[in-house]
């Protein structure tokens, strides 16, 4: 199986769309499996949990005032 790695930069703005449209796909997801699991909801569910986890691990500042 062939695996790969993706390495994506965010403005704060889109970050926040980006966690609003998982919260929303995660909230769905929950819905679909209140009867049982079922495909595709089960495994889209632990992956956006994953990148939630993951979201702040390589923040870099870019500008400051201060």
């Amino acid at each position: 199986m062939t695996t790969y790695s993706y390495t994506l930069t965010l403005r704060d703005g889109e970050l926040i769309a980006l966690e609003e449209a998982l919260k929303f796909y995660l909230a769905y997801c929950d819905q679909q499996l209140e009867d049982g699991p079922c495909s595709p909801f089960w495994a889209h569910r632990e992956s956006i949990l994953k990148i939630l986890a993951r979201r702040y691990d390589n923040v870099q500042l870019t500008s400051w005032s201060g």
